[in-house]
C-alpha cells in the first residue's frame, strides 16, 4: 500500500472544481469535507472550558502591578510583566494574571506617545493585550470587565489586520460585554472611537454613549450649573450600588475616574465642534471635588484656553510613529495620560 500522510487519510482531495488533481471525489468528496468540518466544530463544542486556578503569588503581583500604575512609571511596565508573565506560565488557568498582563500591554501601546521612538512593532502590544483579555474572558466569562476589555481589543486586532470575519465577531462581543454592565463597558467603546478617523457620525455616537453613562450615574439630566453638576458626579463616589460606585465614581484603583471621564468628554466634545457644550463639561471637571488633588488638573485650564483651536488638533490623529505628543496638545486619547489620566494617584503609592 502507497504511505500516505495522515491529513491525505483524514480529508480527501478535492475535486478539479476546487482546485484538487480530479474530479473523481464529486459529491461525496465534498459530503467528507462538510462531515470533517462538522466534527471539528462539535468536538470543539464538547471540549470542556478550563476551571481557574489562582497562582499562590497573584495577591503579591496584583499588588505590584496597582503600584506601578497608580505611580504613573510606564518605564516600569517590564519590571512587574515580567514576574507576572513567568507566574502565569506556571499557572495559565489563572484570570487575574492573565487580565494583569493584558493591562500591561494595553498600557504600552495605548501611552506611546511617552517613547522617543514608535515603531510598527508597538501592534504587537495591541495583539497581546486582545490575547491576554480573551484569556481572562475565557477563565472568567460572566466577569464584564475582562469580557469589554477583550471585545475592544479584538476590534482594534481585526482592524489592524483587516480581518472582517473577527472584525463582526468582535463587534458581537462588544454588544454583549455592553449589555453585562453599560455603565463600564460604553466608555471603553466610546474611548477607542478616537482610534479611527475622525467621522461625524461616529463621534456623534460616541457623545451619545457618554451621556447614557451619565444619566445611569446620576440619574436625571445633568443639572444646568458647573457646580451643580459637579457636585452630582461627586455623590457616585458614594453610591449605594457598587457597581455604579465602581463604573461612576472615584475609587482606590482608579482614584480619578470622574476627572479622567470628564475630560475625555469634553475632549470628544470639541472634535465634533461643540465648544459650548465642552466649556461647560470642563468648567464642571474643575469644580469637581477632587479636581485639585488630580496630578493633571493643570490641563483643564489648558483646555477652555484653547477651545477653538484644539477642534483640528483633535479632529486629526497623530501619525504612529509621532513621539511625545504633549497632553496638551492631544486628545486624551492620544496622549501620555490616555490611561493614567484616571489611574495615577495623587501620590505615589
Amino acid at each position: 500500500m502507497q504511505n500516505r500522510t495522515a491529513k491525505e487519510l483524514i480529508l480527501p482531495k478535492p475535486p478539479a472544481q476546487f482546485g484538487g488533481a480530479s474530479a473523481g471525489w464529486g459529491v461525496g468528496g465534498m459530503m467528507c469535507l462538510l462531515c470533517a468540518s462538522a466534527c471539528i466544530t462539535v468536538a470543539t463544542a464538547l471540549t470542556p472550558s478550563p476551571e481557574p486556578v489562582s497562582h499562590p503569588q497573584t495577591p503579591e503581583l496584583d499588588q505590584q502591578f496597582w503600584k506601578v500604575l497608580q505611580s504613573g512609571d510606564y518605564e516600569q511596565i517590564s519590571s512587574v510583566e515580567i514576574p507576572i508573565k513567568a507566574a502565569y506560565l506556571e499557572q495559565p488557568r489563572d484570570p487575574v494574571l492573565a487580565a494583569k498582563l493584558g493591562f500591561l500591554h494595553a498600557w504600552r501601546v495605548t501611552e506611546r506617545a511617552r517613547l522617543k521612538e514608535v515603531g510598527p512593532d508597538i501592534t504587537d502590544d495591541l495583539s497581546m493585550a486582545q490575547r491576554y483579555f480573551h484569556a481572562a474572558h475565557r477563565l472568567e466569562p460572566d466577569n464584564p470587565i475582562y469580557h469589554g476589555f477583550y471585545a475592544a481589543y479584538a476590534l482594534a486586532d481585526a482592524t489592524i489586520h483587516d480581518d472582517p470575519k473577527r472584525l463582526t465577531q468582535a463587534g458581537l462581543e462588544s454588544r454583549n460585554a455592553i449589555r453585562a454592565w453599560p455603565e463600564f463597558n460604553l466608555f471603553t467603546f466610546a474611548y477607542l472611537t478616537h482610534a479611527l478617523p475622525y467621522d461625524d457620525q461616529r463621534n456623534a455616537d460616541a457623545v451619545a454613549d457618554l451621556d447614557d453613562i451619565i444619566h445611569r450615574c446620576i440619574g436625571d439630566a445633568p443639572p444646568s450649573s458647573a457646580s451643580d453638576f459637579a457636585q452630582a458626579l461627586d455623590r457616585s463616589t458614594h453610591a449605594p450600588d457598587e457597581r455604579q460606585r465602581r463604573a461612576c465614581g472615584n475609587t482606590d484603583k482608579v482614584p480619578f475616574n470622574i476627572q479622567g471621564f470628564m475630560l475625555n468628554l469634553g475632549d470628544t466634545l470639541v472634535r465634533q465642534g461643540d465648544l459650548e457644550r465642552a466649556q461647560f463639561v470642563y468648567e464642571t471637571l474643575q469644580q469637581t471635588a477632587e479636581h485639585a488633588a488630580w496630578p493633571f488638573h493643570a490641563i483643564t485650564e489648558t483646555r477652555l484656553q484653547n477651545l477653538q483651536v484644539n477642534v483640528g488638533r483633535f479632529q486629526k490623529n497623530p501619525p504612529r510613529g509621532t513621539p511625545y505628543i504633549n497632553p496638551t496638545d492631544r486628545a486624551m486619547f492620544h496622549s501620555s495620560i490616555a490611561c493614567v489620566g484616571c489611574h495615577q494617584a495623587a501620590e505615589a503609592p
